[in-house]
């Protein structure tokens, strides 16, 4: 685990790395020669979206390779990652809450079974598709998938509702599914409610405070927000049973 840990930590380090510096020559390069031509950015809050609004100034045959290249690559990534969302979700819904449950070893699965468990992760993944349709449209009625690096920051937070439960699950003596599940929640609407209020604002170059932070703090600060909100609930909804 500790190998893994450290390559995974020294590759994601590279590419945080190397997503900076493309920024920077954004923000550099391609902003002003935008400006030159009367061309409308995002200041630095999409970048990949400003790289493709010069696409029309590019004559190199080279230079729009490698735009198409980036391109093609920014969907094949998307493509990818909704594929392992679907999968992983589809089987932590199977393996987790319905073969767990009727089965202590998944070894031990007849054929039988397997088919009909195979044929329910299947209907899963067809189910979560539909979801995630009706949650696009509604996203994009609201105007919120114009800014995907933001959008992806929230949906990203959402995962640090987690890590108290991890934490205090190993550390603390008496503890609860109780306190897991009422930390987890509360995690994950908070972050949900601060990412979809200050989003918009956002999106809209709002930069007035609420609560001596503006909108981009508050969304930069959100994985640190709702570590500590999770925590809250933890150690109440514990102190509560423990009593």
């Amino acid at each position: 685990s500790l190998k893994g840990i450290i390559w995974a930590g020294s590759i994601m380090t590279i590419f945080v790395i190397l997503f900076a510096l493309f920024g920077m020559y954004i923000k550099d390069s391609i902003e002003p020669l935008a400006l030159q031509n009367n061309i409308t950015t995002s200041n630095g809050l999409r970048p990949f979206n400003d790289f493709f609004k010069i696409e029309n100034l590019v004559t190199q045959t080279d230079l729009r390779v490698c735009l198409g290249l980036i391109f093609v690559g920014l969907i094949m990534a998307a493509i990818s990652t909704a594929d392992t969302f679907l999968v992983v979700l589809s089987h932590s819904i199977t393996t987790d809450l319905l073969i767990s449950r009727n089965s202590k070893d998944l070894g031990r699965i007849d054929e039988k079974a397997n088919i009909f468990y195979g044929t329910i992760g299947r209907a899963n993944i067809i189910i979560i598709t539909f979801v995630v349709i009706i949650v696009w449209n509604v996203l994009n009625y609201f105007n919120l998938l114009g800014d995907p690096l933001n959008l992806f920051y929230v949906a990203y937070s959402v995962q640090y509702s987690l890590l108290p439960s991890l934490i205090f699950g190993i550390y603390l003596k008496r503890k609860s599914t109780n306190s897991a599940i009422y930390s987890i929640i509360a995690g994950i609407i908070f972050t949900l409610f601060i990412g979809f209020y200050f989003l918009p604002k956002v999106q809209h170059g709002n930069l007035n405070s609420h609560l001596f932070m503006r909108p981009d703090q508050w969304l930069g600060l959100l994985p640190f927000l709702i570590t500590i909100i999770s925590s809250i609930f933890y150690l109440i909804v514990n102190s509560i049973k423990s009593k």
